[in-house]
């Protein structure tokens, strides 16, 4: 009899860890798609402010720039050697924006860690 009842602890172990593996592989599928959908979201608001930021940064010398490669570094540059220099409101509203949906990924990473 008590090798019986240690087979079905067997099974039972077995099949929770089954079951718990099968939750990990789709959690970590969820991860993925956010992942995705986050970088896409994040490429498309980088567009837009190379866009936006398209006349001040030939007005500030920095045209052969882009975000992520220099843009927003060259630009602040320009603006302290050039107190005059007025980053336009297309440019100032496109980079607001890129920069809430690096704040909204980190606090969703930030809720998840606490999970």
């Amino acid at each position: 009899m008590k090798t019986l009842n240690f087979k079905y602890s067997a099974l039972t172990i077995f099949a929770l860890f089954c079951l718990s593996a099968a939750g990990s592989f789709a959690n970590e599928a969820e991860k993925s798609s956010a992942k995705e959908e986050h970088k896409a979201k994040m490429m498309a608001a980088k567009e837009e402010v190379n866009k936006s930021c398209l006349a001040d940064a030939e007005k500030a010398g920095c045209k052969d720039k882009e975000v992520g490669t220099g843009l927003m570094k060259c630009m602040k540059e320009y603006k302290e050697k050039n107190k005059d220099f007025k980053v336009s409101d297309a440019c100032k509203e496109a980079s607001k924006k890129m920069h809430q949906e690096r704040r909204n990924k980190h606090a969703k990473n930030e809720v998840e860690e606490k999970k």
